[in-house]
């Protein structure tokens, strides 16, 4: 591992030859002006950053593998974009499982334009979410405070009286308080809530749907089948059909505010 002092004199070298070769890094202003238009849900975003990539003359040269590079620079990237988003209003469960799930995407590419097309679908997958946020409607505090419980503890069976405990009212204040601003029951929200979850493990991995079912605390394999029919008009099997993909998911679910 190098010391400081080597340190030092490499960032002398390279400072020097980018003098040299007249490379000039984008200004601050300049590099987080497309996390900005993404913030809002700009698919704009994706553009300007494709350019950034295209061009290469203000990004710097981050391997001498041309892959590699590309690969780094996704990196860089979604570590800048879910942050943005998470200050945006994106639940940070949302943001760093997609941040995840495009890094280990870009991980599986083989040449760098295939690289540039993840990146670019990526960017605009961050826009049109926090665009969809932007469109959400406003909850008083007491009921973002449960929604964010709810997120939390999609993998355990979630007891109302904990959840009331949690936000600091009682069960019936919340329950109608959620009523009134949501249009569904408590109960009926953290179903939903761990059902499309669950779509994310139907579509992104091979896990069975016994499995399925124990992970976001169901009764049963059937119990959890019957709910899923219920709120989509699909058996879980008919929606891993209609939806399989070949990303990678980690054994965390994301969730969602909305």
């Amino acid at each position: 591992m190098a010391d400081n002092g080597e340190i030092g004199k490499a960032l002398s070298e390279l400072l020097f030859r980018q003098r040299e070769e007249g490379f000039i890094h984008a200004s601050l202003r300049e590099e987080m002006r497309p996390f900005e238009l993404l913030k809002r849900g700009d698919p704009e975003a994706a553009v300007l950053l494709r350019q950034s990539l295209e061009g290469g003359r203000s990004t710097g040269t981050l391997s001498p593998d041309p892959l590699r590079h590309q690969q780094y620079m996704l990196v860089s990237t979604v570590t800048i974009a879910c942050r943005v988003c998470i200050q945006g209003g994106m639940a940070p469960d949302v943001a760093y499982g997609l941040s995840d799930l495009y890094i280990q995407q870009a991980d599986r590419c083989d040449e760098p334009r295939q690289v540039i097309d993840l990146q670019d679908a990526m960017i605009r997958d961050f826009a049109a979410r926090m665009k969809a946020l932007q469109n959400s409607p406003s909850y008083s505090p007491h009921v973002l405070d449960a929604l964010d419980y709810i997120d939390q503890h999609l993998h355990e069976t979630i007891r109302l009286p904990d959840l009331a405990e949690h936000v600091g009212v009682s069960v019936s204040y919340l329950s109608a308080l959620f009523v009134r601003e949501t249009g569904r029951s408590l109960s009926r929200c953290v179903r939903e809530k761990k059902l499309d979850a669950s779509k994310m493990l139907l579509a992104y991995s091979d896990f069975s749907v016994t499995d399925i079912a124990q992970f976001f605390a169901f009764a049963s394999a059937s119990h959890y089948a019957n709910a899923f029919r219920a709120h989509t008009g699909r058996s879980p099997g008919q929606y891993r059909r209609e939806n399989k993909r070949r990303l990678p998911l980690s054994t965390e679910i994301v969730g969602n505010y909305n």
